[in-house]
């Protein structure tokens, strides 16, 4: 009989995308259960092994009445799972989670995505944070990170200690699945984002970059692919009448936008990412 493994998350999508492989491989050893609100990818969960429990939560929200009710559903479900290891992943669930986890005595593992608006600015949010996050990692078996810099982060702010972190050499790509294509050469430079439509990836100065670059005559524009988080809409619209961009939603799949641009961009504004500015921009342009 396998152990079971119960997997707390904010995005169903999300895990499918970024971590199928993981939850295929794990799927040998575990019955996997996921606790995630349903953004997508349910069924393509199911058919990988996945047992699908909805919880519903706002993501990004401060109400502290929801995080409680979250942190009761999260006591109530290990109650009845009694998982015998805990993965989290994203803050709520790191926090919450492995509160819960630490209290139940259940083995459990965080995965730090990355840090998020409530660590760019030192406030009570920021302390508020720091304190739950270094109560709910104590016990955390490992603490795994996207980067040297977030775990470089939470090492300083003596949340976790450094023996018992590790940090993952990226999420992996499938290259059977994203296979290389031949670079595009068009008549208009394009350049194409990849991320969630918000002020934290950088969403203002890549606007800003751009529309630099289309006034002072470069031929070029900008493809965005990823959720709206914000509300940019309006101001979507109106780069789109302009002409030199085109917003193309959310893709469950990045293969269908593959080869769209010859410089592509995630995440400008922290991490180890692209952040694109007049100046490089310009000089990149000026070098093609």
């Amino acid at each position: 009989m396998k152990k079971k493994l119960l997997v707390f998350t904010n995005s169903s999508g999300g895990l499918y995308l970024l971590r199928r492989e993981l939850l295929k491989e794990l799927s040998n050893n575990y019955d996997i259960v996921v606790s995630s609100p349903f953004d997508g990818m349910v069924k393509e969960l199911e058919e990988n092994s996945c047992r699908l429990i909805e919880t519903s939560f706002d993501r990004r929200g401060l109400s502290v009445k929801k995080d409680i009710n979250l942190l009761k559903f999260y006591r109530k479900l290990l109650k009845q799972e009694r998982p015998s290891l805990v993965i989290t992943y994203t803050i709520k669930p790191n926090i919450y989670g492995s509160l819960i986890c630490r209290m139940r005595k259940i083995p459990y593992a965080a995965n730090i995505t990355g840090l998020g608006t409530a660590f760019e600015k030192k406030g009570v949010l920021r302390k508020a944070i720091v304190f739950l996050y270094k109560r709910a990692l104590k016990r955390a078996r490992v603490v795994f990170f996207e980067n040297s810099e977030n775990r470089d982060f939470f090492v300083n702010e003596r949340i976790v200690k450094i023996e018992n972190t590790c940090v993952l050499h990226g999420a992996g790509v499938n290259l059977d699945h994203f296979f290389s294509q031949e670079y595009p050469h068009n008549d208009v430079f394009k350049f194409l984002f990849i991320g969630r439509i918000m002020k934290e990836k950088g969403i203002d100065e890549l606007f800003r970059a751009t529309k630099a670059l289309v006034n002072s005559g470069i031929k070029c524009s900008l493809d965005l692919v990823g959720g709206l988080e914000e509300s940019y809409g309006n101001l979507i619209k109106e780069y789109e009448t302009e002409g030199w961009l085109k917003y193309n939603g959310f893709q469950h799949d990045e293969i269908v936008i593959n080869g769209k641009g010859e410089l592509k961009l995630t995440k400008c504004r922290y991490g180890v990412d692209v952040h694109l500015d007049y100046d490089y921009a310009h000089s990149f342009l000026g070098s093609q």
